[in-house]
């Protein structure tokens, strides 16, 4: 049975994976000719060898990237002393916007000879966009089998119309050969919103991005890395702690993003490719935010991430929604610890998702006898706008205009230590009237009756309390509706009190008798076991000739005694 539901989880985890990709743009080349997703342009020598299918150079081996058909320029096969050319081949256009995730992927071969150049770009009809660049070696080897897979996250270029162009460019040079296969983009993350990010293909830092030589004698660097290679085969950011060699002073460097606004979304993500090779004991590289008070730590590296070379690089995600605020930025800051290696980073994100009231001026409407509405407040901000000085963290606010006055029922299902609030007023001076929370650890929900107003605002809030155990945050769900009164039980009244004779109850305590006897009285109330709050009272008389220690041991229901 186990195995069932795991293959079914399974199942359906990838169904909901695959109905998250959007596909934008496919080419295989299978069907062996140029489809009419594209077009040409030739530019020079028109007797220029390019085709779509299998190479018939007897320098090569005739094989192709994955064994079937793919676009190839054959600039051997063109020959020696030909007038040079500039191949473009365009593809249809596309809409890339709307996304957080934009990839596009390919497999492709570059064989040099000289200072040929092969490239792909996205162009958004005001520029092209340089995706991935070959030229100055091979980047796999001489075989068209031998190939590289691109990637590159097109998003942070997104716009409305997109499309590719891969573009040959002999440069009068006599030189070998480059292919393309198995293009595709494709997108996911729609409803999101990328608040901040580069990927460092323009090789300068971006507008409002800085750097800060706290110590040393080198800054951080935006290109190509010495040896020729990237993280992804363009401009990266990156600090080469290993070329100033061994008598260098110690450095210590800081980046910064510029300020943004981290208190409208439900979550914060941050996400980059990154590669640290690490040597010294004392070397690392901190993440922090600075919400313009405090630089808060997030995240340590003082070990190898990735690497060693710069083009063996990692993704890294981190969540950054324990740290909203109005105006934010990010921090990194390294410290070589002495004569280190390297470290970079690319295409850096931060995306914001979802939406949530966890302020008072983003409470949700409440409707009378609606559905449990769902909740969630892991990622809730922890402070208390309304600063009742309460125990609790991570609010959420709802908002409720009776029709009609009457008593009310606020309840909520939770399944973590929650606490139910009441208020009247406005967000900017409320007005708190009940506060509920029965410890129940997430076992139950809590609940408030309550007289309202017909047209009165009001403001109900829902949050997480740490306890002895259970969760302080979690889902659940809210609902409110009319109450419906519970009846008048017979005994509910003092005047109308059954005496309770002292003999029946409890036997005097004397100096040698430790603990009182015991006996039981039933309820009189045919209402049955209740539990919780005292809903339905029984009141019971005892007149005490002088000081007793009484025990009042009830059996059959959870009691909320008062003694008067």
């Amino acid at each position: 049975m186990q195995g069932r539901i795991f293959f079914c989880f399974i199942l359906l985890l990838i169904i909901n994976t695959a109905q998250a990709q959007t596909v934008l743009f496919e080419e295989n080349f299978n069907d062996c000719v140029l489809s009419d997703q594209w077009t040409v342009s030739l530019e020079g020598n028109q007797n220029v060898k390019w085709a779509v299918g299998k190479p018939t150079n007897p320098k090569s081996d005739s094989s192709t990237i994955d064994g079937s058909c793919m676009l190839f320029i054959d600039d051997d096969f063109t020959g020696d002393k030909t007038e040079p050319f500039v191949l473009r081949f365009y593809s249809t256009w596309f809409h890339t916007d709307g996304y957080t995730n934009v990839d596009f992927t390919a497999q492709a071969h570059f064989r040099r000879d000289g200072e040929e150049v092969f490239r792909i770009y996205a162009d958004d009809g005001k520029k092209l966009h340089l995706i991935r660049e070959f030229k100055g070696r091979n980047y796999a080897g001489t075989k068209f089998s031998e190939f590289v897979n691109v990637k590159s996250d097109l998003s942070f270029i997104a716009s409305d119309s997109m499309r590719l162009v891969i573009e040959y460019d002999d440069k009068a040079n006599w030189g070998w050969w480059a292919a393309i296969d198995n293009i595709a983009v494709s997108a996911s993350g729609q409803g999101g919103e990328i608040l901040l990010g580069s990927n460092f293909n323009d090789c300068t830092l971006p507008e409002g991005w800085s750097t800060e030589i706290v110590a040393g004698v080198d800054d951080w660097k935006v290109d190509i890395f010495t040896d020729g290679k990237s993280i992804d085969g363009t401009c990266f950011l990156f600090f080469n702690d290993d070329i100033l060699g061994e008598n260098a002073p110690l450095s210590k460097h800081r980046i910064y993003t510029p300020f943004f606004d981290a208190d409208v979304y439900e979550r914060y993500i941050l996400t980059y490719d990154f590669i640290f090779r690490f040597y010294e004991k004392n070397e690392y590289f901190q993440l922090y935010v600075d919400d313009g008070t405090s630089w808060k730590p997030v995240k340590t590296y003082s070990a190898d991430f990735g690497g060693p070379n710069v083009d063996e690089f990692l993704p890294d995600t981190i969540e950054l929604s324990a740290f909203k605020s109005k105006r934010v930025r990010l921090v990194w800051e390294y410290n070589d610890g002495g004569w280190a290696w390297w470290l970079g980073m690319d295409n850096v994100k931060v995306i914001g998702l979802g939406n949530i009231n966890d302020r008072c001026t983003k409470a949700i409407d409440l409707t009378v006898q609606q559905n449990c509405l769902e909740y969630n407040n892991d990622y809730a901000l922890p402070d208390d706008e309304w600063q009742q000085n309460s125990e609790a963290r991570g609010f959420l606010y709802y908002r409720f205009t009776p029709t009609v006055s009457g008593q009310y029922e606020i309840k909520t299902q939770s399944r973590f230590n929650d606490v139910l609030q009441l208020a009247s007023g406005t967000c900017d001076s409320p007005n708190l009237m009940t506060t509920i929370d029965r410890d129940e650890y997430g076992f139950e929900g809590e609940r408030i009756f309550s007289e309202l107003q017909a047209g009165q605002n009001y403001f109900i809030r829902v949050a997480g309390k740490e306890a002895e155990f259970g969760l302080s945050s979690g889902s659940g769900c809210i609902q409110l509706g009319l109450a419906n009164s519970p009846g008048t039980p017979q005994e509910d009244f003092c005047l109308s009190a059954v005496p309770l004779p002292w003999a029946t109850i409890v036997s005097a305590l004397t100096t040698s008798t430790p603990k009182p006897k015991e006996c039981c009285l039933p309820s009189i109330s045919d209402r049955g076991p209740m539990y919780g709050t005292a809903l339905f009272p029984i009141l019971r008389k005892y007149i005490g000739l002088k000081p007793r220690q009484i025990l009042l041991k009830p059996s059959h229901f959870i009691p909320v005694v008062v003694l008067i």
